[in-house]
């Protein structure tokens, strides 16, 4: 079983300050467990990679061609994340932070479910951003929420759920002048087919399996001890790995940067029943861990 965040995220928070990136307030709650503290923002950098934020605007139109397109509401309708095999690496955020409103809690529930279904496959992605050399996701619409707050929502999909692992730093959110948003995430090139994330997943889900088959202590601390060594033992850091702001370049190619180490730690921490988080700065990304009542 996991620790239960919800009665000690108020200590996790203690630790940390308000995220100076693309993420602000939630009416009611903050993001702030992403963000490290000033002095530790100062002494580490890393090769962690600030995600770059696109608003455009929109007619409403537009708008309601993505509200009522068919395949959106048939992955949402039709998701089922406990189900998969990936839904041990991570839980939703809103289930140990309070304050989420309805409306942001449901597009974090919309796009979760398009973005998860594209681990196993899914669908091709044709829509490309030069600029940014990214393909974008399926556009997920929502009443109700501010830009700021549906950028907050794409943020955490970026780091708080490692399993999603095809996904570059890049979020797009689009709005119409009544206040209608409409948000898409970036996925790396190389990911952009179904065929090709189908080939990664299993590739990366055979590394995990091997990872995980090795902990075997009794303890949280020393299960932690033991995702901690294996990673440093098995994993190179160097800028050049692609990916490498994912656990994809750990588990694909056994080379990364800060970003791939702490989600792929997180990923196995939480695997073995360790509530684990990435926190970020602006040049950094590592890891909190739960352990024996504390972050």
């Amino acid at each position: 079983m996991k620790r239960n965040k919800g009665k000690n995220i108020n200590k996790a928070l203690s630790l940390v300050l308000s995220l100076s990136l693309v993420c602000s307030m939630f009416t009611g709650f903050s993001l702030s467990a992403f963000a490290a503290e000033d002095d530790m923002a100062a002494k580490y950098k890393g090769d962690y990679k600030a995600p770059v934020v696109i608003e455009e605007d929109i007619t409403q139109e537009e708008f309601n061609d993505d509200l009522t397109e068919e395949s959106l509401n048939d992955i949402v309708n039709s998701f089922k994340a406990t189900d998969s095999y990936w839904s041990q690496f991570s839980e939703p955020y809103y289930n140990y932070v309070d304050g989420m409103t309805d409306a942001q809690k449901e597009l974090y529930n919309k796009l979760y479910a398009v973005l998860y279904e594209l681990i196993d496959g899914g669908s091709d992605l044709t829509e490309y951003n030069k600029k940014h050399e990214q393909y974008l996701t399926l556009a997920v619409t929502q009443s109700g929420v501010s830009k700021q707050e549906a950028q907050s929502v794409a943020y955490v999909m970026l780091y708080e759920h490692p399993e999603l692992y095809y996904l570059e730093t890049l979020i797009k959110v689009s709005s119409t002048d009544e206040g209608d948003i409409s948000v898409q995430l970036g996925v790396y090139p190389d990911f952009k087919d179904a065929s090709e994330r189908e080939s990664a997943s299993a590739t990366i889900r055979s590394s995990m399996d091997s990872y995980l088959s090795q902990i075997s202590a009794d303890t949280d601390y020393d299960k932690e001890k033991q995702i901690h060594d294996l990673i440093c033992d098995n994993v190179r850091y160097t800028s050049g790995a692609s990916y490498n702001q994912t656990m994809a370049s750990v588990f694909l190619e056994g080379k990364s940067v800060c970003a791939g180490y702490s989600e792929a730690f997180a990923a196995l921490c939480n695997a073995c029943g360790i509530s684990a988080m990435s926190v970020t700065s602006a040049e950094h990304e590592w890891s909190q861990v739960y352990l024996d009542g504390y972050w």
